[in-house]
């Protein structure tokens, strides 16, 4: 590129896979990083990072949440890696905010299933709960449930126990 005095210097985007040789050397286009490309870089890294941790939060407390907010981290995280690895610059945060959006929904999924595969006896569990009069009440109501799951999932009578039960 020939440059002639007081103008700006081009810059060549060169198509994916190729170099001024026309050889496949380049596996992604050349870009010039920028200041401002790097800070919304920057930001948007950050913004992986604080939706990986909110989405492990809801995964912990409700587990539906937890899900959606664990796809939109995972979304934000990957579309950033993807812009920084093309302008061949940083995101700070994003990685982390991958790996917490892909643990907050592993949390998920495994709560969602709980939920679901013990549907009937959450259901029965909460309406004994809310009749419960007593502390005597609760403890039957908590007894009821551990049998319940027992049953369910095969194990051996007494191997689950109520007082264990803290929601």
């Amino acid at each position: 590129m020939s440059e002639e005095p007081g103008q700006e210097p081009q810059v060549r985007l060169d198509a994916p896979g190729e170099n001024e040789t026309g050889q496949g050397t380049n596996p992604l286009p050349t870009v010039q990083p920028s200041p401002e490309g790097d800070l919304q870089l920057a930001r948007a890294g950050r913004r992986a990072l604080w939706l990986g941790i909110a989405a492990l939060l809801m995964a912990l407390l409700v587990a539906y949440l937890g899900l959606v907010m664990g796809i939109v981290a995972l979304y934000v995280g990957i579309r950033t890696l993807r812009a920084a690895r093309q302008s061949r610059s940083r995101a700070p945060g994003a990685t982390l905010g991958i790996v917490l959006a892909s643990v907050a929904l592993v949390f998920s999924l495994m709560g969602v299933a709980f939920q679901i595969f013990f549907w009937n006896e959450v259901q029965t569990y909460n309406k004994c709960m809310t009749a419960a009069n007593t502390i005597t009440d609760e403890t039957q109501c908590k007894d009821a449930f551990a049998r319940a799951f027992e049953r369910k999932l095969h194990l051996p009578a007494g191997s689950f126990k109520g007082s264990n039960i803290y929601f």
